[in-house]
């Protein structure tokens, strides 16, 4: 995956099997941060827009009548995955940022 790859060239003293084994547990690690962080994101979402769709099919007469079952579950749970989306992609390009920046830190 290229996102957490430097941009920066690596010296060919550094390319041996333990640098490739570190450089994938750096990998995983931005993957898992990445996945904890659209999961909180995505639940804090549907912890608002669960209660707000009941509301709204209890409350609202248009949207209990217009709407289907399909479009209130789609009401309900969209927000969760644009936050999953927005969360996890936040995390990625700054684990990235953090990657380059101990890189060119470092001289390499």
């Amino acid at each position: 995956v290229r996102w957490c790859r430097p941009t920066v060239p690596v010296p060919e003293s550094t390319t041996s099997a333990s640098a490739m084994a570190f450089d994938e547990e750096k990998r995983q690690n931005c993957t898992m941060e990445a996945w904890r962080a659209g999961l909180v994101g995505g639940f804090q979402a549907l912890a608002i827009s669960g209660p707000v769709t009941y509301l709204a099919d209890r409350k609202w007469a248009a949207f209990r009548n217009r709407l289907g079952v399909s479009g209130k579950v789609a009401t309900a749970i969209s927000p969760f995955f644009a936050m999953f989306y927005l969360k996890s992609e936040q995390v990625i390009l700054e684990c990235a940022r953090r990657g380059r920046t101990i890189e060119n830190y470092r001289g390499e």
